[in-house]
């Protein structure tokens, strides 16, 4: 499997580059608030069917993107159960979309393996 990188490092990297082109007064897309946001979607994407989009929108910030489970999977190397997900943040430009990879570790957190 490629290197995996965290969903909401995802988001927020991608929150990040928008808000770079199209920066706002009053909050950067990186802010803790967000944060808090894409967090609480990414906890909700985790369980959710395939397929269905979880929105999630910070209202302070006017940022806002949504997450799908596209595909479940197993790392080959470590055993652990991974999903593949589709990201799409908005933050004062046009959406940026990317693609992310989480596995859940024996202890049940769920991140990058090493």
């Amino acid at each position: 499997m490629a290197r995996i990188i965290p969903l909401a490092v995802m988001v927020a990297l991608l929150a990040g580059c928008a808000a770079e082109v199209a920066p706002k007064p009053v909050a950067r897309a990186q802010d803790k608030g967000d944060r808090f946001y894409v967090e609480q979607a990414e906890t909700r994407a985790r369980v959710a069917p395939i397929g269905v989009r979880v929105a999630w929108t910070n209202p302070e910030s006017g940022h806002s993107g949504a997450i799908v489970a596209t595909r479940d999977a197993f790392d080959r190397q470590s055993g652990a159960y991974c999903r593949d997900f589709q990201t799409e943040t908005t933050a004062g430009g046009p959406p940026k979309k990317a693609t992310a990879t989480i596995c859940r570790r024996p202890d049940g957190a769920w991140r990058a393996l090493p």
